[in-house]
């Protein structure tokens, strides 16, 4: 399953050959909505995650559930870095609003990586690599987005 979901980034950053911006979206925190809510909940909140991301962005971007709780997401065509910036504080801001799952209303925060293609590589491991890296700098520092 994995190597499939590699597969079609791979398809989708190639599809286009100006600036493409990898995001790496990871849940701040998602192990205490597994551990306090269950896992059945944990998935709904991951399921409306998924959602909430397809809804804002274009049609022609790409979001995919990597693994557990995080996600990755190829924003098609941004040029200037003004513009990226604009797109991931716009995902950022939903994803603060809280989630309502059955009778709860949960939040669900995320750290963002950025990975620029072609400027930091072509191939989707390496951009995967480096948009990780760079969520993981936002997460350790506690700012929202790292570059």
């Amino acid at each position: 399953m994995y190597k499939k979901l590699l597969k079609k980034l791979s398809e989708s950053l190639n599809e286009i050959f100006i600036s493409d911006r990898l995001l790496q979206d990871a849940l701040d925190d998602f192990k205490l909505i597994n551990d306090g809510f269950g896992h059945d909940i944990g998935d709904d909140v991951l399921n409306a995650v998924a959602k909430r991301l397809q809804a804002n962005v274009r049609s022609v971007d790409t979001v995919a559930r990597l693994e557990g709780d995080e996600f990755a997401i190829v924003l098609h065509g941004i040029e200037r870095t003004e513009v990226a910036d604009l797109m991931v504080e716009k995902l950022r801001a939903a994803l603060q609003q809280p989630f309502k799952i059955g009778q709860y209303s949960l939040s669900a925060s995320g750290s963002i990586g950025v990975a620029v293609a072609p400027d930091q590589g072509r191939d989707v491991n390496r951009l995967l690599k480096k948009a990780d890296e760079a969520m993981y700098r936002a997460r350790k520092f506690r700012v929202k987005v790292g570059h």
